[in-house]
């Protein structure tokens, strides 16, 4: 019924269900994923690393659980081949954690041992966080890597049939 009446894929794995649904238009209100306590919006600097931090716990040779030190090396790897300065600041490491919590929350990441918010205060704290990456994969309603540039996610929505835009 997802699928015919609403064009809506629902996925369903032995640890969860998601259902992916159809990409908004780019005339649709943001809603912008936010901080901790749900105040301070997702700065463009948070999105860069949360991005940054899927395709380090996506990386070749990443299993089921990882150090976060090793997780933070793998982002830092992955920022200088883009030409992203990730430092060690306070600010990078706290917008770090604001985008591993999101993760947390959608399920993707566990903290296992010690803590997100530990780690991010105090440089010397370490964790260990389970992924659950089939959930990860998920996230995303169509994989980006076949668009060229940002604006072109936009431009291939495909025109809905006016009864299926109704029922949504």
């Amino acid at each position: 019924m997802f699928a015919t009446q609403l064009g809506y894929a629902l996925v369903v794995e032995s640890t969860f269900a998601r259902l992916v649904k159809a990409p908004l238009a780019a005339s649709a209100p943001v809603r912008a994923a936010r901080r901790g306590t749900g105040d301070t919006p997702f700065t463009a600097r948070t999105y860069v690393l949360l991005a940054l931090a899927c395709g380090a716990l996506l990386a070749p040779g990443v299993g089921e659980q990882i150090l976060i030190s090793a997780l933070v090396d793998q982002v830092r790897a992955d920022a200088a081949e883009q030409s992203v300065s990730v430092t060690d600041s306070i600010g990078d490491r706290r917008q770090l954690v604001a985008a591993l919590k999101l993760l947390a929350g959608w399920g993707v990441v566990t903290e296992t041992d010690g803590t997100l918010a530990g780690w991010g205060e105090r440089p010397g704290e370490e964790a260990l966080l389970s992924i659950n990456r089939a959930l990860l994969i998920h996230l995303l309603p169509s994989p980006l890597h076949q668009y060229e540039t940002a604006e072109e996610t936009w431009l291939r929505l495909a025109a809905e049939p006016p009864r299926r835009r109704l029922r949504r």
